[in-house]
């Protein structure tokens, strides 16, 4: 068993320092001497510490495994959806379009601090399809909301017209969208409003503005799926670990459009708004 090999190890550790120490140094009645005890405990610590970092490690794994998991159910529920109305998406707003929207977050459905209730999830046009209230929100958020993902804007029925982006009825069926494996359809959003409202957006000209900001509970790294169903880490090339701690700033200021220019934003602003994805351009 590991923790006899554990415990023989220190053993041998002990015989090597008492080699080393002979007969020389206090002992305790006949047993070890202070400074070999001393030692022994110093090399616990050290192993409690190696071995509190792996769990620490392996719990973070497993939750980011899951995140991407409730993003990959999302988008498989928002293409069942589809596919029982005549091809048609649900609405990536939360409170535009109540007939579509996937959230119906207003009214009533929200509490103190414009969070939403539980009922702003049941209340959507996709709850029917996911089922479950726990898929909305990733395991890795540390915030007191009860969702975590967004859609993205440029979809059906969203705002991604008043931001330079195909007209609605051009974009609202898989039928329109040249390249599923390449758009970029949940994301985790940090919205300050208390809330993620309406769909995650960019400018379609570009410019390093984002609209909507992205969560940063993943240090370096986002969760990402796209609307052929596959998920994906983007890791962030332009931000060292020096200058993370300038986009974790930026992402949590209390306003939108925030401006934060480099490879990245270029890379989320392909993914997310790029003309050749989308068939309406042409047409």
């Amino acid at each position: 068993m590991p923790s006899e090999g554990l415990y023989f190890d220190l053993m041998g550790v002990l015989r090597y320092i008492q080699g080393m120490t002979g007969t020389h140094g206090r002992r305790l009645r006949g047993g070890f001497s202070l400074v070999e005890l001393m030692v022994v405990i110093a090399i616990i610590g050290i192993l409690a510490a190696i071995v509190v970092t792996a769990i620490s490690r392996g719990e973070d794994a497993a939750k980011s495994a899951n995140c991407l998991a409730y993003q990959r159910y999302i988008v498989r529920s928002w293409m069942a959806y589809g596919a029982d109305h005549n091809g048609t998406f649900p609405g990536p707003d939360t409170n535009i379009h109540p007939d579509v929207d996937w959230m119906h977050s207003f009214g009533a459905n929200l509490g103190p601090g414009n969070r939403e209730r539980v009922k702003a999830i049941t209340d959507g046009s996709m709850y029917e399809y996911i089922g479950d209230i726990t898929v909305y929100r990733s395991p890795q958020d540390h915030t007191d909301h009860i969702r975590t993902y967004s859609i993205n804007a440029f979809l059906s029925t969203g705002e991604g017209t008043q931001w330079g982006g195909p007209a609605q009825d051009l974009v609202g069926s898989i039928s329109r969208i040249r390249n599923p494996g390449q758009l970029i359809t949940v994301l985790p959003e940090n919205d300050h409003r208390g809330h993620n409202i309406n769909g995650w957006g960019i400018y379609a000209t570009g410019g390093g503005v984002w609209i909507d900001k992205l969560a940063t509970f993943n240090p370096g790294r986002i969760n990402l799926c796209y609307l052929d169903g596959h998920t994906a880490q983007h890791i962030w090339t332009g931000v060292s670990p020096d200058t993370w701690y300038d986009l974790e700033y930026a992402f949590n200021l209390p306003q939108t459009n925030v401006y934060f220019p480099g490879p990245d934003y270029d890379w989320i602003h392909g993914h997310i708004f790029d003309p050749f994805m989308f068939d309406a351009i042409y047409e």
